[in-house]
């Protein structure tokens, strides 16, 4: 069934998507997917980063509210995502999603026939679209194959009867085969997390690798704070046993962390604390009652552990944080992280803080205001590259700086990103080159998203906010003569002006 034919001529891409997976009815990869949305939706460019910002999308999505995301990726019997991507619908069943030989020759099968439905079906735009991805899809089965694109009917028709026979799982299509049931088994059983079974074990689109644990940031010396195991003790609402149970955790997680540089599975960490997989699941959904925002401690840990010059486990429950419930706004978010990235200088930091803490947000905010915020604060990042420039007597390039276009959308965003790097290229080390780096990285990711199409929170793009308050926070060396206090008054004062 062609999806233009199902409503999503002129839908959002999200919808196109599931109505191409729902036709469909099999995984499908990356590349080919990007094609069957652009021929679905002729009117706009279908990039790979708007499939990314979709894929993000619901990877946050499943963090907020835990049910089945809209889409999830094929993971191996190992649990790993493979790359590229192959999309599914986070509604169909685990082992449906399940990579085996088997069910990949099915899918590719299937796949195929599909595409080839769609060359004999099309019309002219969709056939040229198509074309590229669906001879490729052919030629995965039944071997290679040349023709002048878009080839004809008769051709189409042809590969269409010898896809038939292998098309079909014999019980349909949506039931999985031996093979990937037995491969369900064994993950479900290995105690890989939710959020893993939907996305893959390891890297994802929606990273949480450069934010801050939510909610929680280290307290400056000239600020009260608490200590982080009292934080604990609070939230697990006066009992000890389970206080003492999840600091345990989070410190074995975070040994583990450091050895490996990365998140280990439950299996490892049931393995090298010489537990069963169960009671590493419950230690682990422990820690998640009370701090439900974090997939692990690992977060948690390097915050803790970053802060601590003496690299003391003993000392590192007793480290002093502010723990904040203030939503994730923008403001909110910039703010705390120019506190932390300013930690090192007290004076400094507090100052910022009198000059900043009465802009804290205490409620949610639309979507679609909070993102135009955050491309104001990339803008904000442009001009302060700018005036590194000049403290660093590189008055050419800051004027270069200046003469781009205010950033306000994504292909803006792309093109400054482009051009920071550029001058980035010709500056010595130092506290400039510093500044424009975390620029150019906060516009990296302002690129990836679609200005028309907010994200339903400021997930996404926390990052991205990080990344200008560590840019900004460069501006506390004195060789870059710029007023860091009365930039970040100014700086939340343009965000908050924005509506």
């Amino acid at each position: 069934m062609n999806p233009r034919d199902q409503g999503s001529f002129g839908a959002p891409l999200p919808k196109t998507l599931e109505v191409i997976l729902d036709s469909v009815g099999v995984p499908i990869p990356a590349g080919t997917m990007r094609a069957l949305a652009a021929a679905a939706l002729p009117e706009r460019q279908v990039t790979a980063e708007a499939l990314g910002r979709v894929a993000a999308y619901a990877e946050e999505s499943f963090l907020r509210t835990r049910e089945a995301p809209r889409f999830a990726w094929v993971i191996d019997p190992d649990g790993v995502a493979p790359k590229p991507r192959i999309w599914a619908r986070g509604t169909w069943r685990l082992a449906r999603r399940i990579r085996t030989e088997e069910a990949v020759g099915m899918w590719q099968a299937a796949l195929a026939h599909h595409l080839c439905d769609r060359m004999i079906q099309g019309n002219e735009l969709e056939r040229e679209k198509l074309a590229e991805a669906a001879l490729e899809a052919v030629a995965r089965v039944l071997g290679p194959i040349a023709i002048h694109l878009p080839g004809d009917v008769e051709h189409w028709l042809s590969w269409r009867t010898h896809l038939a026979p292998v098309a079909n799982h014999p019980v349909g299509r949506a039931h999985p085969f031996a093979t990937q049931t037995s491969a369900e088994t064994r993950l479900k059983a290995q105690g890989f997390t939710p959020f893993a079974l939907f996305f893959g074990a390891g890297d994802t689109v929606f990273s949480q690798s450069e934010e801050l644990p939510a909610g929680l940031r280290l307290s400056h010396p000239t600020e009260e704070g608490k200590p982080f195991d009292e934080v604990v003790l609070v939230k697990a609402e006066g009992n000890r046993a389970l206080a003492r149970d999840v600091l345990a955790y989070i410190q074995e997680w975070g040994e583990m962390v450091d050895r490996e540089d990365a998140d280990p599975s439950l299996e490892a960490y049931a393995e090298r604390w010489r537990v069963d997989l169960a009671t590493a699941q419950v230690r682990n959904e422990l820690f998640q009652s009370l701090f439900p925002n974090e997939l692990t401690p690992r977060r948690i840990w390097r915050l803790l552990w970053d802060a601590d010059s003496a690299r003391s486990v003993a000392r590192l429950v007793g480290k002093k944080v502010m723990e904040s419930e203030l939503p994730p706004t923008v403001v909110n978010h910039f703010f705390n992280c120019l506190a932390d990235a300013l930690r090192g200088t007290p004076a400094l930091g507090a100052a910022v803080m009198r000059g900043t803490a009465a802009f804290e947000e205490r409620d949610e905010l639309p979507p679609a205001r909070e993102l135009r915020r955050f491309f104001a604060l990339c803008e904000q990042a442009r001009l302060w590259s700018a005036q590194a420039l000049v403290a660093a007597d590189e008055s050419a390039l800051a004027a270069g700086v200046l003469s781009l276009e205010p950033v306000f959308e994504q292909s803006v965003a792309a093109y400054d990103e482009i051009q920071l790097g550029e001058y980035l290229k010709q500056l010595r080390k130092g506290p400039a080159r510093e500044l424009l780096r975390h620029a150019q990285r906060a516009m990296r990711v302002a690129a990836t998203l679609d200005v028309l199409n907010p994200p339903p929170s400021t997930a996404p793009y926390l990052s991205g906010v990080q990344l200008a308050a560590q840019a900004l926070a460069e501006a506390a060396s004195e060789d870059l003569r710029i007023d860091l206090v009365a930039e970040a008054t100014k700086a939340v004062r343009a965000l908050q002006a924005v509506t």
